[in-house]
């Protein structure tokens, strides 16, 4: 059978073979093909506990239904990608103008909408997805002023705003392939919007796909950012990767390009597992060293490693996406020990507005998840 996911999997077979496709670096060694691969310099190969030849093992075997993944064996596709992003090598990206980018908060509530809230959300920074300033089906710009915006999504004019491309696949890809059709979006979000910084989209390394796949994301990785910051709009870079080699390459890259002040990340998805939070928290550490210059982070998740975040880098911004989400489902936040939280359920009146609640909950989640990122002393 190949390596890849399959549908009818049960869920303890997906988690096994997901643990097994797991890098695990020097522990294990390198695939027996993959030193003959001429990305190798690049790609670095894969090190997984059980071994194999190389990642064309990971390679469905069905190319005429295969979508989305970028694999050799679909060879016509396989070109036309690699010529798209001018190969998978990061050091041809043009450099891009550094944007000054004024002090964030720690805490930044994540407003998805504005249903069920009469008055404006109140506070200092508010991140909104990026999907959501855009129209799906033509890319075409939702809103032409920022009063629009914050009229949609209830929020108080003075608020700052952080736009957060960090999706799941589905809407990552959208981006992608919105193509020209994004330079609209790019000039309604510098000089309609007026944004305070994007967080690039997350483009997804997958553990169950060929590394040509990953390659190709952490190009389009480096391009969104380069494409974005030179537009005239301030970027966090999101520096997504599987293996050593992946980080180490982002190392450089970011160490050789001082316009990069802020990065972001998500311990949401891949990154989610206890060890994979301290491994990919490490890999972050090792890039903020290694800039030998200040960096900021946002950050969304991995809450177990703010603190180690928090001393790592020069300013820790959490992207909070509980105070909005316990609302939608009216639950109210209380201090729970010295730093937990419990949830109690709010119950409303059929329609009735929750702007109450998600102010409650604002403060109590963000004085408590402020907590977790002290850095201990």
């Amino acid at each position: 059978m190949p390596l890849n996911l399959h549908k009818n999997m049960t869920a303890d077979a997906v988690l096994r073979l997901e643990s097994s496709l797991r890098d695990i670096g020097p522990a294990a060694p390198c695939g027996m093909g993959c030193a003959s691969c001429i990305d190798f310099e690049l790609c670095g190969g894969l090190h997984l506990k059980n071994g194999f030849f190389d990642c064309g093992e990971l390679c469905c075997g069905k190319p005429e239904t295969c979508n989305g993944r970028m694999c050799r064996f679909k060879m016509a596709d396989y070109a036309w990608r690699h010529a798209e992003v001018g190969g998978f090598d990061l050091s041809p990206i043009p450099p891009a103008p550094r944007h000054e980018i004024a002090p964030l908060p720690l805490i930044a509530p994540m407003i998805y909408h504005g249903k069920r809230r009469s008055q404006p959300f109140v506070a200092p920074v508010v991140a909104v997805p990026l999907r959501a300033l855009y129209h799906r089906e033509c890319g075409a710009p939702r809103f032409r002023s920022r009063t629009q915006l914050f009229d949609s999504f209830k929020i108080d004019a003075a608020a700052r705003i952080i736009v957060v491309g960090i999706d799941n696949d589905a809407v990552v890809e959208r981006w992608w392939s919105l193509s020209e059709k994004r330079k609209d979006i790019l000039h309604n979000l510098q000089h309609e919007l007026v944004v305070d910084l994007v967080a690039v989209p997350n483009f997804s390394l997958a553990l169950s796909w060929p590394r040509w796949s990953d390659l190709y994301s952490m190009k389009r990785i480096g391009l969104s950012w380069q494409e974005l910051s030179a537009g005239g709009i301030p970027t966090a870079l999101h520096p997504n990767g599987r293996t050593d080699q992946d980080f180490k390459r982002w190392r450089e890259f970011i160490a050789a390009r001082p316009e990069i002040t802020h990065l972001s990340f998500e311990f949401t998805t891949g990154a989610r597992g206890p060890m994979q939070r301290e491994k990919y928290a490490r890999y972050l550490a090792d890039i903020a060293r290694a800039a030998e210059r200040p960096l900021h982070l946002i950050v969304m998740g991995g809450q177990a490693v703010w603190p180690q975040l928090a001393e790592s880098f020069a300013a820790l911004t959490i992207i909070e996406t509980s105070i909005f989400m316990k609302t939608l489902f009216r639950q109210r936040a209380f201090p729970r020990g010295n730093r937990g939280l419990r949830y109690e359920l709010a119950t409303t009146a059929l329609g009735a507005d929750v702007d109450d609640l998600i102010s409650w909950n604002a403060e109590v989640i963000g004085a408590r998840k402020a907590l977790h990122a002290a850095v201990p002393v």
